[in-house]
């Protein structure tokens, strides 16, 4: 990353040449302040016990540029907190401990180049060490917090927890009926309450959402994880022209910003369903799921078929149908009404609903996810073959209950 000639060098700000027209290319304040800064570092004595002292000097006279550079408020979400600490002998070498691996990452590919040229003109021969701060740890040695990870389900299908494919959370809507919601209430089964706010979710979204999980699943949770647009978006079986790149970024976009707030007994899990950054030049994205995405998937979670996914793309309904009776190992008979009110189906005509309701259990049985189905009345009934986990599931559960028979 170059160096913008717009801001003077910092070496030349801090060893007094031409001072005046350098100084004058800053804002008054800060100019001030540097100059402040210059003749205090120029006065103090250069021992290794007052070295440490100058960290602070030094410190806030880099943030201080980096904010001129980058603008204050990009600073303080990036920087704000670090660890700063700087060696005892000369030539100083400065190290920057940030909270998560995803920032240091950032830091480091967005203005690496420039805090080192910065740090590199203030003292010359000394380096610049962009670090993770350390665990924690308890008595005993051990690490304070563990290593949380996804399960690591196989590449052809998607592992999504099950209170997210049975709720309305990602609603079988098309992209103009979205609406914005303030902690709204979403339809759910029992057991489990979630509250929506942002721009509502659709099956596309839950697309995007699902590969980036498929992707993270193969680090730990709260690290980075690197695509770019163009394979994701092939990945996702769509074009990669620029309208279909731009619609990554509103998807993203809209995972990003949103606060989703999930219920279980007395807990609850809120907060959005990734963050990121983007070079836009080259395409790259960085991503980060945040660890507590972990106590979803304890509630219990599906492995669904990513092919029949991607053969019903622009079918929003169906896709719902997939998902929902994906995960449940034995369909039981439920209501065209509960259908309804659980796919966040803005079909006010119930009538209508249940004809694209045949509509869409036609799909979903085209694409081999189901059997067949039955809609007799107001009750839909379908025939699917167990997924093996949940055929393990099942003679699980016959086991336990022949063992708890007197």
């Amino acid at each position: 990353m170059s160096e913008q000639t717009a801001n003077p060098p910092f070496a030349t700000l801090l060893d007094g040449q031409d001072e005046k027209s350098q100084l004058a290319g800053l804002p008054r304040n800060i100019a001030a302040h540097l100059q402040s800064l210059r003749t205090n570092m120029q006065t103090r004595a250069e021992t290794k016990a007052e070295a440490t002292a100058d960290l602070s000097c030094l410190w806030e006279a880099l943030s201080l540029r980096l904010q001129v550079q980058i603008g204050a408020a990009t600073f303080r979400r990036w920087f704000e907190p670090i660890t700063v600490t700087l060696s005892a002998d000369k030539p100083f070498c400065l190290r920057l401990a940030f909270p998560t691996r995803f920032k240091r990452d950032w830091i480091e590919q967005h203005h690496g180049d420039t805090i080192r040229a910065y740090w590199h003109g203030m003292e010359p021969g000394g380096n610049i060490e962009l670090a993770i701060m350390p665990q924690t740890k308890m008595a005993g040695g051990k690490p304070k917090s563990q290593v949380v990870q996804l399960p690591l389900w196989p590449d052809p299908v998607r592992g999504i927890p099950n209170p997210i494919m049975r709720s309305s959370l990602f609603a079988a809507i098309q992209g103009n009926q979205r609406r914005v919601m303030q902690r709204e209430i979403l339809e759910v089964q029992q057991g489990t309450e979630i509250r929506f706010t942002g721009i509502q979710l659709d099956q596309s979204d839950l697309d995007v959402w699902e590969q980036t999980l498929h992707l993270a699943r193969l680090q730990p949770l709260g690290t980075r994880c690197h695509f770019v647009a163009h394979s994701f978006l092939k990945a996702l079986g769509r074009r990669t022209g620029k309208s279909d790149h731009e619609w990554l970024k509103d998807s993203i976009a809209r995972l990003a910003a949103c606060c989703v707030e999930v219920k279980y007994g007395r807990f609850t899990y809120g907060g959005s369903l990734l963050e990121f950054y983007r070079d836009d030049e080259t395409g790259r994205y960085c991503l980060e799921i945040n660890q507590k995405m972990q106590a979803l998937y304890d509630a219990g979670y599906t492995m669904t078929d990513w092919e029949q996914r991607t053969a019903l793309r622009g079918k929003p309904l169906a896709l719902w149908l997939h998902s929902y009776f994906a995960t449940h190992a034995e369909p039981f008979p439920v209501k065209v009404e509960t259908l309804h009110r659980l796919s966040g189906s803005v079909n006010k005509e119930m009538r209508s609903f249940k004809q694209k309701l045949k509509t869409a259990l036609a799909d979903v049985q085209a694409v081999g996810a189901i059997e067949g189905y039955v809609i007799d009345g107001e009750l839909v009934s379908i025939e699917r073959t167990p997924s093996p986990s949940q055929q393990r599931h099942l003679i699980h559960k016959v086991t336990r209950n022949r063992k708890q028979k007197p």
